[in-house]
């Protein structure tokens, strides 16, 4: 994982100055800075990890000192971090730096909220791959920031089988039977249902998890209350349906994809001096 952040991390800088930062190479040259970062919103930190090891990437000597860190609660006007050293190379990183901390902050917040939401309850809140292109790693760490917990990275993680994969198998049954045939037996398989007949079905088939879609609180109760050996995982497409009735239902597992989505930048304050 620690090479695959350098990566991207060096890939941004690329991107953010292919030949340098120009303007304060001929103007900063031989000056320092110092910047200080204030949150302008309540909300999770997150992100500082990665600016850290972003600057560490641009000049080691660089000071970099984190005042509240990635998971940490913060009110508006907090501190948040202080960067101290050669201008060229402070300013070099500012705009990816403000970038992930104000994506992943605004991330780790909304997911906070959903959790705070099911604080009474025994069901934790996954996510799932709807993530920006390039910047999962950063943003599943993110959710893990704001309480959350990592669905599969990849395609590669798990077999996940929904409707759309069954043109050349007429049930659940056989296809999850297939699909065992040439899995490793560390490779988890999931079965997306959406009524309670399909439930029923996958259930008595042996895959490890199975995602029950767009069903009232009431059908999922239903599930529950049959038997089964499987880990359960509840989606829906009005959030507040999952959250407000089946999060309080007793399964296990809900899916919000929005926690990547459909957040709101957290807010910053930049001092330059």
């Amino acid at each position: 994982m620690d090479k695959t952040v350098d990566r991207l991390l060096e890939n941004a800088l690329k991107e953010e100055v292919p030949n340098g930062d120009i303007t304060s190479e001929l103007l900063l040259f031989h000056s320092t800075a110092e910047i200080t970062i204030h949150a302008n919103s309540n909300g999770i930190v997150s992100g500082t990890q990665f600016i850290k090891r972003l600057y560490e990437i641009i000049n080691p000597e660089i000071v970099l000192k984190v005042i509240n860190d990635h998971g940490v609660w913060v009110d508006s006007g907090t501190i948040i971090m202080i960067i101290h050293g050669p201008a060229c190379d402070v300013l070099k990183g500012l705009g990816i730096a403000k970038n992930f901390l104000k994506r992943l902050s605004g991330i780790a917040t909304l997911t906070h909220h959903y959790v705070n939401l099911l604080k009474h309850t025994d069901t934790l809140l996954l996510d799932n791959r709807l993530t920006t292109p390039n910047f999962r790693v950063f943003e599943k760490a993110a959710v893990i920031d704001g309480g959350g917990i990592n669905h599969r990275f990849t395609l590669s993680d798990y077999c996940v089988i929904t409707k759309d994969h069954l043109k050349e198998y007429s049930t659940i049954e056989a296809a999850v039977s297939h699909v065992l045939k040439h899995l490793s037996t560390d490779v988890k398989v999931e079965v997306v249902v959406e009524t309670i007949e399909d439930y029923i079905a996958a259930s008595k088939t042996a895959c490890d998890i199975i995602r029950i879609h767009n069903m009232s609180a009431q059908m999922v109760e239903k599930c529950l209350d049959y038997a089964h050996d499987k880990l359960l995982i509840a989606t829906h497409e009005n959030t507040d349906t999952l959250i407000n009735d089946i999060g309080h239902s007793g399964i296990k597992f809900i899916m919000i994809p929005e926690i990547t989505e459909d957040y709101t930048l957290f807010n910053i304050t930049v001092q330059i001096q």
